[in-house]
């Protein structure tokens, strides 16, 4: 994002600036928060936690329902004699943590996002000779898990999301496998075609058991990957394009897996967009590539996909759903870690971003608290938590409710963009800070039911803003927002 210096427009202008509507104020992008370790994890404090992120204003809340977790013998070549797959109630199954997680969630006025795991048990496997996990998941009994989950939690549950990350190895194996159909050698873009599968299960058996208007996601994608024929984990583009069997030139592939496709179908689409240390505008120079900085590439391929039906949408367009987010901190992640005031920064410009791509619908911010080291002091998982792994507050938690940032972009006027995210419509007062002085008031708003306001305006040079609200009797005061 370019900034630049810009003149304080006559007083009059300025005036009807301040008494104009707030611009764009449709965009109300709904929040989110996820920490497997609270919920449904172990983590002793997650009653108290989960009320917190309430009070912060989390609207939707992300639980993942593992396969192999909640199955019965997940190590077993054969499933379990008389094992019913479909029925929630077979009393092998083991719901109990996931029955607390979602409970907890919905006491606390939060709906559910359930993530219908694709991470299957051996013996669900279409190869269970190989011992992995997450190698080759049946399709059918893929479908047939999702149907007891949707049975299970029809009515608790307001939104699936089918699968997570399947582009990744961790999750889903093989990515790519090389084979020979008659006298060609043919690559072939492994984990696409499996996930294509599952969703074509899937969604019918989800919409099938729960017979709500609850939305099914696809996608689900992490943004990292490599498109060779040989790639451990594929890019999200290429994997998009296999997903309808088209190659990198959008020419159609009628062999292997894709000899008798037809196209799988969902209500939107999920994705992980993370940045890796880079500023959430920072466009990748892979094309293959899609981060938060390359949405309008996501959206082209994606397009191009619904568009000639490779894929189904609503209207032949999908929305986007953000469902994982965050920016790792050094410390304690010296690799890939941003300073903690940076991660504050970063996360507060990357939920403007959200709010003003009107395609995007959801930003869900990843861990609480930072995964961590184990006991030899080996760093682990994801350090994005808003605090540390022992609980210390990292600034970024302070900003989460109501976060605030200036848009400031070459030949466009400024827009001084906040939310306040707890309770819906509030009164904010804006205070200006000019020089060395002190802050004064400037402006006051009115948010949407959101808590989201905008206001489109010329900026005094090398200015200071910040804003004010109150909420059940506290009064609340947002970063400081720098005009250069």
């Amino acid at each position: 994002m370019i900034r630049r210096s810009l003149r304080l427009v006559p007083l009059l202008l300025v005036a009807l600036l301040a008494t104009a509507a707030p611009s764009q104020a449709d965009r109300t992008v709904e929040i989110g928060f996820e920490d497997p370790a609270i919920a449904p994890g172990p983590a002793g404090d997650a009653p108290a936690v989960i009320a917190r992120w309430s009070q912060m204003g989390v609207q939707w809340v992300r639980v993942q329902a593992f396969w192999n977790a909640l199955s019965p013998s997940p190590n077993s070549r054969r499933k379990p004699s008389g094992f019913n797959v479909a029925n929630p109630n077979d009393p092998r199954y083991d719901w109990s943590s996931l029955d607390n997680a979602i409970a907890r969630v919905r006491a606390n006025g939060m709906k559910v996002m359930l993530t219908v795991h694709q991470f299957n048990p051996r013996w669900a496997s279409t190869q269970p000779s190989r011992a992995r996990q997450g190698w080759k998941p049946s399709p059918r009994l893929y479908g047939q898990f999702a149907t007891a989950v949707a049975r299970r939690y029809g009515g608790q549950v307001d939104r699936y999301l089918l699968g997570n990350e399947p582009n990744q190895k961790v999750f889903l194996q093989p990515q790519t496998e090389c084979k020979r159909y008659g006298r060609r050698r043919i690559c072939e873009r492994t984990g696409a075609n499996i996930y294509r599968e599952l969703v074509r299960r899937a969604y019918p058996a989800i919409k099938r058991a729960d017979r709500s208007r609850d939305q099914v996601l696809l996608g689900e994608l992490a943004p990292i990957g490599a498109k060779g024929p040989r790639a451990g984990n594929l890019a999200p583009l290429p994997f998009i394009r296999a997903m309808g069997c088209l190659d990198d030139r959008y020419r159609r592939i009628t062999v292997g897996a894709c000899r008798r496709f037809r196209p799988a179908k969902a209500d939107a689409f999920g994705y992980h967009p993370y940045q890796v240390r880079e500023r959430p505008t920072q466009p990748q120079r892979n094309p293959n590539l899609a981060k938060l900085g390359d949405l309008r590439r996501l959206f082209g391929v994606i397009d191009r996909l619904t568009r000639t039906r490779r894929i189904i949408a609503p209207r032949r367009k999908f929305n986007l759903y953000i469902t994982e987010y965050g920016y790792e901190t050094n410390p304690p992640d010296r690799r890939n870690g941003v300073s903690w005031a940076r991660q504050n920064s970063y996360l507060q410009w990357s939920a403007y971003i959200a709010w003003s791509t009107p395609r995007v619908k959801l930003w869900t911010q990843y861990l609480w608290r930072d995964d961590g080291f184990t006991p030899s002091g080996r760093l682990v998982g994801f350090q994005t938590g808003l605090n540390t792994f022992n609980g210390i507050p990292k600034p970024s938690l302070s900003s989460f409710p109501h976060p605030i940032f200036i848009d400031q972009r070459r030949g466009r006027t400024t827009r001084l963009w906040g939310q306040v995210r707890p309770g819906g419509a509030h009164n904010v007062q804006i205070f200006r800070q000019v020089g060395g002085g002190a802050f004064a008031p400037w402006r006051t708003r009115r948010t949407d039911s959101r808590g989201y306001f905008s206001i489109r305006s010329s900026l005094a040079r090398n200015s200071n803003y910040r804003f004010q609200y109150t909420y059940n009797g506290q009064t609340f005061t947002s970063d400081i927002a720098h005009a250069r």
